[in-house]
């Protein structure tokens, strides 16, 4: 009996691994802006408006609107690009969820990409934007600088859309 419960263990850890999301690693960052729920969605909800608020992404290209399986092109400050697929949309929750189905080293060091964006209204004319993702390291990459790429994307992101928001006031 003792074997059996040996052998079945890390079976049930394969079976509950994709509760975890597309991959085994996590990256989550958060910021609050000094602005309404709907003034902040209103810049972040367009799947596309990453390009406006965002200072890796040059130029962003969408195939579809707000549907899943619409895609948009992101084109990085360094020529690379990344095609990212929109899983969900919901605009009364103001969240949306989107994967890199094929992803591109060059321009991010990961692979089973997995992300949501998330806008909290906290009230008071405040709100909280959540990143967050799963992912697996790719490449050469070791999981912490994997991790750590996310966080940079997400930490850059979200500082340029909290500055952008409140520089419009």
């Amino acid at each position: 009996m003792i074997v059996f419960a040996k052998r079945i263990t890390p079976l049930l850890l394969l079976l509950s691994a994709p509760a975890l999301g597309a991959g085994q690693l996590e990256a989550r960052q958060d910021t609050t802006i000094n602005a309404p729920g709907e003034e902040v969605w209103d810049v972040l909800g367009d799947f596309c408006s990453i390009a406006a608020w965002h200072p890796a992404v040059v130029y962003c290209t969408q195939k579809g609107n707000t549907q899943p399986d619409a895609m948009r092109t992101l084109t990085l400050g360094n020529g690379e690009q990344l095609h990212e697929r929109l899983l969900e949309h919901d605009n009364a929750a103001m969240r949306y969820r989107y994967s890199i189905p094929e992803p591109n080293l060059n321009a991010l060091p990961v692979t089973d990409y997995e992300s949501s964006v998330l806008v909290e209204e906290l009230g008071n004319g405040k709100t909280r934007v959540v990143w967050e993702g799963s992912f697996n390291a790719g490449g050469e990459t070791g999981d912490e600088d994997a991790v750590s790429a996310i966080d940079g994307v997400y930490q850059g992101g979200l500082a340029m859309l909290k500055e952008m928001i409140e520089g419009l006031k």
